[in-house]
């Protein structure tokens, strides 16, 4: 907003009738009386939207005495620099998820698996391996030979929010927008067994690809993001707004200035577990190279519980297995090390959110004491598997989860948090001078 000011002054030695003030530009010119005695002066104003670019107006001035008019002009400039004021507010409903996991299916994985022996069909989520496998973000190479030692099979765990594809809840809208997305698709995270996505827009048109399995939710809730641009600086050509989770989200050829010409954008997809999405929107000044950006965040919380699986046990005996989760943001080398004996008991590539299971390798098949883990070379942590500290699924040590895990003497690994830990140290053989129920870690 720019504003004018004219001082207009009777420099005269006559009193003037009927002053006026005027712009050359339109711009309606506001005095606070209209004549002006010798000598006297009067400010008048003005005000009008800024323009880019070079700006030029001329203010002239008129009153009247015995039939005679007498006016006056001066001109005014300035540089209108073309201003970013671009904004978007993300917001996803719900923002949070509560899970209950049935046993054999903790964490945020989900596993299918097809077998002709019926006597082995429960296909387990957590069983002994002959064999080293890993799983980097949901595509599994695995050769092994395993033997289930619990019948609770592959379950999916409850969540509110979850449901069949499509299933949402939003009341989000904006009267007043010119347009509105509405966008389906499922985050493809380590435990999504889905793979569908929609578009459509305000003429009804869509495109969708349905996955074979129907599109469910698996262990996660759908989630509805919704997205609000607002431009009020210069208007804006070509401008984007990409989700770092979910890709992009809009494109639009044009995005005016002012709340009428706002944009809101939804796009839902499924979230199995605490996830924080950053969405940036960029547009160039029209007849400008000049860049605005804008950018806001939303996150959403997935808890998950495990309720009381009389199968699993308190470490005892130490850890013969683990499966571990490798939380770093890109793929990387992992290499894990017995520290009893320096064995390397996995060494290979991993991708962000993948995991893998090691075996151990020390007396009676165990992992010893404690494991090293290095990342692309570098020493990222150290996991006490003795038993002499708690373990089990929903261990965090490092950029590295526990997923599940045996001991040799209690089978398989409660989750940490469970009620049968109870604080007993169940190893004596404890020689690493940690102190108890520490976790050492980066």
């Amino acid at each position: 907003m720019v504003k004018w000011t004219y001082l207009v002054t009777n420099t005269g030695n006559v009193d003037l009738m009927n002053v006026t003030v005027t712009d050359n530009q339109g711009v309606v010119v506001s005095c606070p009386q209209t004549t002006l005695t010798v000598g006297e002066s009067m400010t008048c104003t003005a005000q009008g939207t800024a323009m880019p670019g070079q700006y030029a107006n001329i203010g002239k001035a008129s009153g009247d005495y015995d039939g005679m008019t007498v006016m006056d002009e001066d001109p005014s400039h300035y540089f209108g620099e073309e201003m970013c004021d671009l904004k978007v507010m993300k917001t996803a409903f719900p923002e949070r998820i509560d899970c209950s996991c049935p046993g054999g299916s903790y964490g945020d994985s989900d596993s299918d698996s097809d077998s002709e022996d019926d006597s082995s069909s429960d296909s387990s989520k957590m069983s002994y391996s002959t064999k080293m496998s890993y799983t980097n973000g949901g595509d599994s190479d695995s050769d092994s030979d395993s033997d289930s030692d619990s019948d609770s099979g592959s379950k999916d765990c409850v969540c509110n929010g979850s449901g069949g594809y499509g299933d949402s809840d939003s009341d989000s809208s904006d009267s007043g927008s010119k347009i509105s997305y509405s966008r389906t698709s499922y985050y493809h995270d380590s435990d999504s067994g889905s793979d569908k996505d929609s578009d459509s827009d305000s003429d009804g048109d869509s495109d969708s690809d349905h996955d074979s399995d129907g599109g469910m939710c698996k262990s996660g809730g759908m989630v509805t993001y919704t997205y609000k641009i607002v431009n009020h600086g210069a208007p804006l050509v070509n401008v984007t707004a990409y989700d770092d989770k979910l890709g992009e989200i809009a494109k639009l050829d044009y995005l005016g200035s002012g709340m009428d010409n706002a944009k809101v954008i939804k796009k839902t997809t499924c979230i199995t577990r605490t996830t924080t999405n950053i969405v940036t929107v960029k547009g160039t000044i029209k007849g400008s190279d000049k860049m605005c950006e804008a950018s806001d965040d939303a996150t959403v919380t997935v808890n998950k519980t495990m309720p009381p699986d009389p199968s699993c046990n308190e470490c005892d005996g130490k850890v013969t297995q683990l499966t571990l989760r490798y939380n770093g943001g890109s793929s990387a080398t992992v290499k894990v090390v017995q520290s009893k004996d320096e064995a390397t008991v996995f060494d290979g590539l991993v991708m962000a959110n993948g995991s893998f299971t090691i075996l151990g390798q020390w007396k009676m098949g165990t992992l010893g004491t404690e494991i090293k883990i290095y990342v692309d070379g570098r020493l990222n942590t150290k996991i006490h598997t003795s038993c002499s500290q708690p373990i089990g699924p929903g261990l965090v040590s490092g950029d590295f989860e526990v997923i599940s895990g045996y001991s040799r003497n209690g089978g398989l690994l409660c989750p940490l948090g469970h009620s049968k830990y109870g604080g007993s140290d169940s190893d004596s053989d404890s020689d690493d001078g940690y102190s108890r129920w520490s976790i050492w870690r980066k």
